[in-house]
């Protein structure tokens, strides 16, 4: 949470930051601070105390880069909720039932599913990204957990075979049973009527 919101100094009332740019003195510029949000966050009251990463050594914190992952992540959650309200409220509006949305609208609308899809991706990486340099923490790191087996490639080389061939035996056995039976003589077998 600390590398997320580019929390560096451990105390209560912690806001959170939505973007920015984080300088050489780890002091950031251009960020929405909102007051007491990340402390709400973290213990459900307002004068929670929210460590900092400095409390961390270095080598055991996240890159920060992270907090642009988050960023965008609530950003499009903030799109996929306003962009069904404003056509909800286009809609209710007199004289619009018939339709006549504007093509911003239809567009936006158009890419919700898309930046839903990328919201899951982002929320994915920050949690991989987040979570480094440790695979469980305090226990366990990615470096002590990684295979370092010598036969991953036989392995990999195998299962491709493996699946080429299971793919073939399909496409196989596929095209014999469709050039055997037309397929509506097929259907009318399995007791399927036309125009069903």
């Amino acid at each position: 949470m600390a590398a997320a919101e580019w929390h560096f100094e451990t105390r209560r009332e912690a806001p959170l930051v939505f973007g920015g740019i984080l300088d050489k003195n780890n002091n950031i510029r251009y960020g929405l601070e909102i007051p007491y949000a990340l402390s709400i966050l973290a213990g459900n009251k307002p004068d929670t105390k929210v460590i900092g990463l400095n409390e961390f050594p270095e080598d055991e914190r996240p890159p920060l880069f992270i907090h642009y992952m988050f960023d965008l992540k609530v950003a499009i959650g903030m799109l996929l909720v306003l962009i069904p309200f404003l056509y909800l409220i286009r809609r209710l509006l007199p004289g619009n039932r018939q339709g006549g949305y504007p093509k911003w609208l239809l567009l936006g609308i158009l890419l919700l599913g898309p930046l839903a899809v990328v919201a899951i991706e982002l929320g994915w990486l920050f949690a991989e990204f987040g979570r480094q340099p440790w695979i469980v923490r305090g226990y366990m790191k990615v470096a002590e957990g990684a295979t370092t087996s010598n036969n991953v490639g036989s392995m990999l080389l195998m299962f491709a075979v493996l699946y080429i061939v299971l793919c073939g035996s399909c496409v196989i056995v596929l095209a014999r049973l469709f050039r055997s039976k037309d397929i509506v003589e097929e259907m009318r077998e399995l007791g399927v009527k036309e125009g069903r």
